[in-house]
């Protein structure tokens, strides 16, 4: 018996169709949509619409919102469309602090930790933070100072650690998507450059104060009553973002 041609030719082509992206891939694509905030917070996000545009099953689809849901930027209520979080002023000051807490918190075992590799890694992403800031590309500064943040973390090698503040990187370029900053940049590589050399000179108490400082200057600058707008064309962004090596 063949039961090979027992299924329907729309199965067939859904199965060529999964296999053309993985779920890493997919979610690369639409995280860095959202966190480059070329899909706004607000902006609803259709399983049948996002199927369409990665080519795969409502059912990895699903399993995609979920994966973002837990960064927290992603919402999925039972019963209704996915969307992009949109984050509260007080949401925005509770990630703030929560950053400050995390972060200067480990900056003594990151300085234990601290090696050639690892400065050459963050040096090379403040280039790319003040080439996209020299380009006028905000939004890839915001990508380039998360991470920094995140690169900075990896030192420690904790992997509980390290999952908590991309949440909250995470969600801090929702929030800076909702309330833009009126600064320079939403984090400024030279605040960054000056916490590079607190580290570099094995200063701890000089690199937190730095890295507090940097944090407060964000959050300063954020205009908390100027809320965007939202997107929808979810297929024409996606279809921008294709994922690393493709």
């Amino acid at each position: 018996m063949h039961f090979a041609n027992k299924t329907p030719p729309a199965a067939r082509t859904g199965q060529k169709k999964d296999a053309a992206m993985t779920s890493e891939e997919m979610h690369e694509a639409l995280f860095k949509a959202i966190t480059e905030h070329q899909i706004l917070p607000g902006t609803k996000l259709p399983e049948e619409e996002l199927a369409e545009a990665f080519g795969v099953s409502r059912t990895r689809i699903r399993e995609l919102l979920q994966r973002l849901s837990y960064l927290g930027i992603v919402k999925t209520p039972r019963h209704r469309s996915a969307y992009v979080a949109k984050p509260s002023e007080a949401d925005a000051r509770d990630v703030f602090q929560a950053r400050r807490v995390l972060e200067s918190g480990m900056i003594p075992y990151v300085i234990k930790r601290f090696n050639d590799k690892d400065e050459d890694d963050l040096r090379k992403l403040l280039r790319l933070e003040h080439d996209a800031l020299n380009s006028k590309n905000r939004n890839r500064a915001i990508s380039c100072s998360g991470q920094f943040h995140i690169r900075l973390c990896q030192v420690i090698n904790n992997k509980t650690l390290l999952e908590t503040l991309r949440v909250l990187v995470s969600q801090t370029s929702l929030i800076l998507a909702v309330y833009p900053p009126s600064g320079r940049s939403s984090c400024d590589c030279e605040h960054h450059a000056t916490l590079m050399d607190r580290i570099v000179a094995r200063d701890v108490g000089g690199a937190v104060a730095a890295l507090v400082h940097d944090l407060d200057a964000v959050e300063q600058s954020t205009f908390f009553t100027h809320a965007r707008g939202k997107t929808t064309s979810l297929k024409a962004i996606l279809s921008l973002n294709p994922p690393s090596g493709a």
